[in-house]
Parts: structure tokens; C-alpha cells; sequence
């Protein structure tokens, strides 16, 4: 439920953006965002000192209630502008927050299961919410995707209320601000997969923001933006409890990123050559592209996850900065070159940068399948 409500204004924000202050400036918004969500992630750890995960959710799913408001009432504005900021930077750090709830209740040998179920049942949201947006967007403009959004924000509310508040979850250790970054940078494992976990994250932000308004360029309207963008995230839920639990069970990690890294930085270069407006065809390489990036994601989940306890939440907090870091460089480095190459070319920049995450995870050290740990323990019993 969280990621359906949180999907409905995602796709079509961009275009909000552009409309409210114009192409040029949409990068100045998304670096706003997630400067605001590096810099949330920072005091996140001393906040769980104070509060359970449980508490700091649904205070925050409160709040993006009610930002809400004036995004309803508000017309296309810089004041909506605004606003549309502050409900990506509070539903950004509520990731991480469930993050850290679902670490509690997760044992490092089911990792990679319990993160793909997790994933996929955040991405079936993912995949519905689109197709629906665009709809409401065509029909009732943006008000009526916001007013979907509350309303669905406003059940998730109350249902977390109802079936969470009495869930024992304590507070954490008392964490500085900043000293999970040196506790990060002594662990070389955590600093690849986090490499890894960046240009992922940057290809995310280049994706989200500006291929809605390459599709428009080129033409294309909003219904079927939305039939592709729904076939595009079906990998999100097919294959990623699949591939958890093969990573569990037999392969580890490292060679299956590997192989979705490479398969995420071809089709992505691909994206680039397209000058076609063809639904069908927008369809496959952007479907192709996610088979590679949906591995990707829950495989790094389940690697780093493998590799931290429950009390952890100061290298769950730096792990989930990679999100910010991402969108940062993409909205700072895609905000200089839009004034001197066109729209198609910045496409190439994701993709040269998962090629280069190859490196990190060509050295990543595997974590071990469920039979080489029940071996170990057979020969230790022996």
C-alpha cells in the first residue's frame, strides 16, 4: 500500500515540475528533494535514540497527509512546486524507516527472501499505480492524482495505526549523526555494494524524471505512457522473490549482480538511440532495462543485508543516503549538460555509470548459499 500511494504522483511529478517552472529548472526541484532527504537520513539514527520505528511511520505518514492539502488546492504553482518537494523528501525517508522496521523482524540466512517479498510487494504497488495516474492525469488533471494519493495515504494510516501501534519494537543505541560514516568506511563489503547501490539510484533518478518528458517529446500521450511504464515495472514483481531466494539458497549474490548489472547498462545505452514514438517498442527496451535494474535491487538489498544486525540502523540510515547521493549527482550533473546536448543524449550518463559499477562488484565478497553454510556446520559438528 505504501509504495501504491507513494507511486501515484511519482511519474507524473516531472511534469508537474516542468509546468510550474519550466523544463530547464526541473533539476533545481528533484536537487532540493533529496539535498533535504541527505540531510534527514544524517539525523535519522538520533532519532530512533527517542523513538520505535513504529512511532517515527506513522508520524511521518501524517505529515505526508498533510502536505496534501495544498497540493489539492493550490493550482500549478511554485507554491505546489513547494509542496510536491516536501512530499517526495517525507516519503524518501519513510523507506528507509520501514527499512530499519522490517530489520527486526529479518534473519540474515532468509535476507534474500524476505527482502523480495518485501520489494515485490512494494513494486506490485509500483506496477499499478502508473497506468492508474496517467489516467487520472488525462481525466482530472493533477488534482485528481493527488486526491487519489490522500485518500490512499489517509487508509494506510489507519490501517498501520490499527495493526501496528502495539508492536514491541524498541529504540536503538544511541548513534551520532555522522559516526555511521566511519563505521561505513571500515567495512569495504558495505562501501561496494553501496558504489553499486549509487548508480543504480542515479539511473532511477535520470528514469523517473526525464523519461516521462522524452516520451512527451516525442510525441507520445499520456495513456499510452502509462501502458508502457506498467509493462516496464512487471519485472519488479515477477522476478525478484526468484531471484532472493536462488541467492539464499545456492549462488550468493556477486555473480548474479554481475550478469544484471551488465544486462541494466546495455539496454540502458539502447534507450538513447530511440527516436521512435512506437509503444510496443518503448515497451521491450524499457522492460529490458528494469529486468536488469529489479536484480539489481534486490540482490544489493539482500548482500547488504546479510551483512548487518537489527541494531544497525546507523548503516541502514548511510546505506539508504545512496538514494539522495544518487539523485544529487543525477539532478546536478543532467541539470548542467540539458543546456548543451539534447534530452535523448543524457541517457548514456546511467548508463555509463552502471558499466563503471562493475568494478566494485567484480570485488565483492560473496556471501554464502544455505548449503555452504549447512556444510560448514556439518564439518564443524564432524
Amino acid at each position: 500500500m505504501f509504495g501504491f500511494a507513494s507511486a501515484f504522483p511519482l511519474y507524473v511529478a516531472s511534469s508537474y515540475f516542468e509546468e510550474a517552472i519550466g523544463h530547464e529548472n526541473v533539476s533545481i526541484f528533484y536537487l532540493l528533494i533529496f539535498g533535504g532527504v541527505f540531510g534527514a537520513l544524517l539525523l535519522l539514527p538520533r532519532a530512533f535514540r527517542y523513538f520505535s520505528g513504529i512511532s517515527l511511520f506513522l508520524v511521518l505518514l501524517f505529515g505526508v497527509g498533510l502536505v496534501h492539502a495544498p497540493l489539492l488546492f493550490f493550482p500549478v504553482s511554485h507554491a505546489g512546486a513547494f509542496f510536491l518537494v516536501w512530499y517526495f523528501l517525507l516519503v524518501t525517508v519513510g523507506w528507509t524507516i520501514l527499512d530499519t522496521i522490517l530489520e527486526n523482524f529479518s534473519e540474515d540466512r532468509f535476507s534474500g527472501r524476505i527482502r523480495s517479498i518485501h520489494l515485490s510487494a512494494m513494486n506490485l504497488g509500483l506496477l499499478i499505480a502508473p497506468f492508474l495516474s496517467t489516467q487520472l492525469l488525462t481525466r482530472y488533471g493533477f488534482s485528481g492524482v493527488f486526491s487519489a494519493s490522500l485518500i490512499l495515504f489517509s487508509l494506510l494510516f489507519t490501517l498501520f495505526l490499527v495493526f501496528f501501534s502495539r508492536v514491541p519494537l524498541g529504540r536503538k543505541k544511541d548513534i551520532s549523526s555522522f559516526s555511521f560514516f566511519g563505521r561505513a568506511f571500515r567495512r569495504p563489503d558495505i562501501l561496494r555494494i553501496y558504489a553499486i547501490s549509487c548508480a543504480m539510484e542515479f539511473f532511477y533518478a535520470v528514469m523517473i524524471v526525464y523519461m516521462p518528458l522524452r516520451l512527451r517529446e516525442l510525441s507520445m500521450d499520456w495513456s499510452d505512457i502509462g501502458i508502457v511504464f506498467t509493462i516496464m515495472l512487471l519485472p519488479f514483481v515477477v522476478i525478484q522473490y526468484p531471484l532472493g531466494l536462488l541467492a539464499d539458497r545456492k549462488t550468493g549474490e556477486k555473480e548474479l549482480l554481475l550478469g544484471s548489472i551488465f544486462l541494466a547498462a546495455v539496454s540502458t545505452a539502447l534507450v538513447g538511440f530511440l527516436e521512435s514514438s512506437n509503444v510496443v517498442l518503448w515497451a521491450g527496451v524499457l522492460f529490458s532495462t528494469r529486468l536488469g535494474i529489479a536484480a539489481i535491487e534486490v540482490l544489493r538489498d539482500s548482500y547488504f543485508y546479510k551483512r548487518i544486525g537489527s541494531n544497525d540502523a546507523d548503516l541502514i540510515a548511510f546505506f539508504r543516503t545512496a538514494s539522495p547521493v544518487g539523485n544529487i549527482l543525477a539532478a546536478v550533473i543532467l541539470g548542467i549538460a540539458l543546456f548543451f546536448v539534447p534530452l535523448s543524449l543524457v541517457f548514456f550518463l546511467p548508463a555509463a555509470l552502471l558499466f563503471l559499477s562493475l568494478v566494485p562488484a567484480l570485488s565483492l565478497e560473496d556471501n554464502r548459499s544455505d548449503k555452504e553454510n549447512a556444510n560448514t556446520i556439518l564439518r564443524g559438528a564432524v
